[in-house]
């Protein structure tokens, strides 16, 4: 979460990947943290290109619905 990128955000995917992790995999609730901080970044990402956007497009970006 260093660059300026949008990170993409497919809760299953993720799970996945974090499963191996014992903080992540021991609980439900580091996921969900885990998800929060990646959907503040994407908005903090987008934030810097856009000045107008639309809700739809935001969501799509974003990877929320």
């Amino acid at each position: 979460m260093l660059t300026y990128e949008l990170m993409p955000l497919d809760e299953n995917e993720i799970e996945q990947q974090t499963s191996c992790f014992e903080p992540i995999s021991s609980t439900r609730h580091h996921l969900k943290e885990l998800i929060k901080q990646l959907v503040q970044h994407n908005m903090r990402v987008i934030e810097r290109y856009y000045s107008r956007i639309r809700l739809e497009r935001l969501a799509e970006l974003v990877g929320v619905s």
